[in-house]
């Protein structure tokens, strides 16, 4: 699978990690197990890209269209590392959907595993 996505208890933050191509059922399915971390709360969404290599068009639409609803929940979006091509489509999706997007090119030190 090249996405993982957890939230600590303690936290309202999402942490989305990406590797290789996004496929559009990968994209489905990582948008769905976001939402059900979330749950009921207003949250972060932080995607770390370091490892992504691509998306297909249909993975950017579903997160698009599926977030739209929850729009209101989704405090930021902060993205880590990752092509500037992908930074600039996460970027979108946070304009057309109304999200501050913030962008930093590696972790802080105590998230480096």
């Amino acid at each position: 699978m090249p996405w993982s996505a957890t939230r600590h208890a303690s936290e309202n933050i999402v942490h989305v990690r990406y590797s290789l191509e996004l496929s559009v059922d990968d994209g489905d399915q990582s948008l769905k197990r976001v939402l059900e971390l979330m749950g009921t709360d207003d949250c972060h969404l932080e995607f770390d890209l370091r490892d992504m290599l691509g998306y297909q068009t249909g993975a950017r639409v579903a997160w698009q269209r599926g977030l739209w609803a929850n729009r209101k929940r989704v405090l930021s979006f902060g993205l880590i590392g990752g092509k500037p091509l992908l930074r600039q489509a996460a970027q979108m999706i946070g304009f057309v959907l109304g999200i501050k997007v913030r962008s930093v090119d590696a972790p802080p030190s105590s998230e480096v595993a």
